[in-house]
């Protein structure tokens, strides 16, 4: 029964760590022990919830967040921009490297609701936007879980030697 309590607090350790970015989940089943299998299935589960509920509530969460933004310290001090300097910059970016550049990067350092709402509001639509986050999911957290998995056998090998 303690197994079983185990593994489950695992996999719900893994799930939370990927409902924001995806490389923290497959390293740390691979430090649970858990297949490759395991990882990617508890990874992706946390990352296609957090993707789908965002674009979901896409329209609710933009006037959310900007109301939430007026109560911040540093936000009250400071008069009201013509611009946002932070979507300034996202913009010049998205110019720069285009939908994919901004897909590439969104699970690793964006975060996947930040990325999903950007490229929606960039002009890319709802299914290209799940569809390609969730390949670049896979693919930043299989990478992940590989450098884990051999960086601990490796740590192994150079401790028993």
């Amino acid at each position: 029964m303690s197994v079983l309590i185990n593994y489950l607090a695992e996999a719900q350790t893994i799930f939370f760590f990927s409902l924001w970015k995806t490389y923290v989940g497959p390293s740390l089943a691979a430090g649970f022990g858990m297949s490759y299998l395991e990882a990617m299935g508890y990874t992706l589960l946390g990352a296609s919830v957090t993707l789908f509920g965002s674009l979901y509530f896409e329209r609710q969460l933009i006037p959310l967040s900007k109301r939430l933004m007026r109560y911040w310290p540093s936000r009250r001090t400071r008069p009201a921009l013509g611009f946002n300097p932070r979507l300034r910059r996202a913009l010049v970016f998205y110019r720069r490297y285009g939908f994919w550049g901004l897909m590439l990067l969104t699970p690793v350092l964006l975060g996947l609701p930040v990325g999903a709402l950007l490229a929606l509001r960039l002009g890319s639509s709802r299914t290209r936007v799940a569809f390609t986050v969730l390949f670049m999911a896979f693919g930043w957290s299989t990478l992940s879980y590989l450098l884990a998995k051999n960086g601990l056998e490796q740590l192994a090998s150079w401790g028993a030697g």
